[in-house]
């Protein structure tokens, strides 16, 4: 499993080089959208378990919410998310 929860350039460069691998699963986190976790881990418990290597990042887009105290919170919000997605997927390869 891959996670990629930074947009700064060299993050996605190396995303995008990433994508150029075909065997790989990749399932986008849109940030607007926290409750999606569940569903996220669903798709990466499922890949994981046929033996896909699976990478989970969030958009390119930077989440603006107004002012930085609220950008602030949303950061950690979203790292929050991707920790609880880590966390929560309890599944082996299936070689």
């Amino acid at each position: 499993m891959i996670i990629a929860g930074s947009h700064v350039k060299k993050n996605t460069a190396q995303l995008d080089e990433l994508k150029e691998i075909s065997s790989v699963a990749f399932i986008e986190f849109d940030v607007s959208d926290l409750g999606a976790v569940d569903k996220i881990i669903r798709q990466a418990k499922e890949n994981i378990s046929r033996g896909q290597t699976t990478a989970i990042y969030t958009g390119r887009k930077v989440l603006d919410v107004g002012n930085a105290e609220k950008n602030l919170a949303a950061s950690v919000n979203i790292s929050e998310a991707l920790t609880s997605i880590v966390n929560r997927i309890n599944v082996r390869r299936n070689f």
